[in-house]
């Protein structure tokens, strides 16, 4: 049995019966929009983590931290994350996306948080809601400059001027508040609600404002340029509301979170501040009801099966980096946001093909082919030395399974010399190996082999001989697919006779 150490509670968790079971201790949700080549998190305790920081939730007074592992999607399946608690009679709701304002913000999705707070006793309550800003999360592993349960944000996919001096921990920054934002270095870190206006801003937690004294006589004691120190975790820029709340009233803040600090005169901060929470939701909410939840062509009569497809299928398309006119299917926005090749992409642009998105499949499919080395070979964008061999298979397997799905012939011509010159690659490496296998490799990930063949990569290599030589009967290039065809005969029986020593 793990432990909450390793990231999955105890079974025996006693959990509110309420609210959905969770294996996970420590969880964490994606805030993006489509095509965006960045994206947050929210954290484990439900804090909004950009790379530059995070944005911190307490409640009650003094100040407790927020952190609620149960979350939920919006409606079941929509990427607008959703949790509550109840203090002292006070029920906290927040809800919280992302959304891509366009503009000069373009590819760069600003988050959105609603705190609701409703007194759920017969008697008038005052609730207290702060937020809070720190560089960084408490790190107990070591090597590595992450926080715990946090992953490193794609800085190379933001603009220099918003990443430099930005993602590095300053302890000499200095904040300030404005009427309606924590400004650090004159950059915007985060806008907050002025109605109802904060009864409290202070520069931490425990901080009393006091850098220097005037004395009745007249007489001023201090240092007038004092430079506050602080630490990567300490909460910083603390904003404190307290509202009056009457039996069953609900009252609400808004909050919004640029991905990187904005310098606080641009035109980029001030769209933020002019962008109305109700209006992006209402545009969020529509967008992936256009492009997803209103064409689903697969239904199931459980509720949660249907939910579990269209939300991984969102997931699945938050995962995609629009760059140019690429589109980059990444296994997701964070610890794994890089092009890796076959293997996941592949299965994510399948299933948004029997989903119906067969564009947004197609689009995928074809950047495979500018990845293709010259050599003819396929290789991963973060290891290109390691011999993944398999991506020769996944990678013909996709493109295959894609042109017998939709007969686009356009795409096949597309990606067609790629196959031709996949499989001259697999010929090549082939014949120079004695027993005319894959030569040996090195995994180091999941396989942990050394040296040696792994099987899988000899069946994939067979799947993907046989979706050459079907692409060229496509193509009407009888020679090409006899080629195809005895390749795969002849690899077959070497790997047949190495099999069955082994075996």
């Amino acid at each position: 049995m793990m432990t909450d150490r390793f990231g999955m509670h105890d079974p025996e968790i006693i959990d509110d019966p309420d609210k959905p079971f969770s294996y996970f201790a420590n969880p964490n949700d994606v805030l993006g929009a489509y095509g965006a080549p960045v994206a947050s998190e929210v954290t484990p305790e439900g804090y909004i983590f950009t790379g530059f920081g995070e944005l911190m939730f307490f409640v009650g007074n003094p100040l407790q931290p927020v952190r609620q592992r149960i979350r939920t999607l919006h409606r079941g399946c929509l990427p607008i994350i959703e949790y509550d608690f109840e203090r002292n009679g006070v029920r906290f709701a927040l809800q919280m996306f992302a959304a891509d304002l366009g503009g000069e913000l373009k590819g760069l999705p600003v988050n959105f948080v609603r705190v609701s707070m409703t007194n759920t006793l017969s008697e008038p309550r005052a609730a207290f809601f702060s937020t809070a800003w720190r560089f960084q999360a408490e790190c107990n592993t070591v090597d590595t400059h992450l926080a715990d349960y946090r992953f490193s944000q794609k800085f190379e996919n933001i603009p220099d001027e918003l990443v430099a001096g930005q993602d590095t921990f300053d302890p000499k920054w200095q904040y300030q508040f404005t009427d309606d934002a924590l400004i650090r270095e004159d950059r915007m870190v985060y806008c907050y609600p002025t109605d109802p206006a904060p009864v409290r801003k202070s520069l931490s937690i425990l901080d009393s404002g006091l850098r220097m004294l005037r004395f009745f006589s007249g007489e001023i004691e201090g240092d007038p340029d004092h430079v506050s120190r602080c630490q990567p975790h300490s909460p910083l820029g603390v904003v404190t509301y307290c509202l009056k709340l009457a039996p069953g009233q609900t009252d609400h803040l808004t909050y919004k979170l640029p991905i990187a600090p904005l310098p606080k005169d641009s035109g980029q901060a001030r769209q933020v501040r002019e962008a109305d929470y109700d209006d992006w939701l209402k545009k969020t909410i529509s967008f992936w009801e256009e492009l997803v939840l209103n064409k689903v062509p697969l239904r199931f009569p459980e509720p949660k099966v249907q939910e579990y497809l269209v939300s991984n299928t969102i997931v699945n398309l938050l995962s995609i980096d629009h760059i140019g006119t690429d589109t980059v299917v990444n296994v997701n926005k964070f610890q794994y946001h890089d092009w890796y090749g076959g293997s996941d992409p592949t299965h994510m642009l399948r299933g948004m093909e029997y989903m119906g998105l067969l564009d947004i499949a197609r689009e995928g499919f074809l950047f495979w082919r500018k990845k293709q080395f010259p050599d003819g070979s396929f290789r991963m964008n973060c290891h290109p030395d390691t011999r993944y061999w398999e991506l020769f298979g996944w990678t013909l397997w996709g493109w295959a399974a894609h042109f017998r799905l939709t007969r686009d012939r356009d795409f096949l011509q597309k990606v067609y010399p790629g196959v031709v010159e996949a499989v001259d690659w697999h010929i090549r490496s082939t014949r120079e190996d004695p027993q005319g296998l894959w030569p040996v490799s090195t995994i180091s990930d999941d396989a942990f082999l050394k040296n040696c063949r792994q099987t899988g990569q000899h069946f994939w290599a067979l799947t993907g001989l046989r979706m050459a030589a079907l692409m060229a009967r496509a193509m009407q290039r009888p020679d090409d697919a006899e080629r195809c065809e005895k390749q795969y005969r002849k690899f077959r029986d070497d790997f047949e006779r190495a099999l069955v020593k082994q075996a």
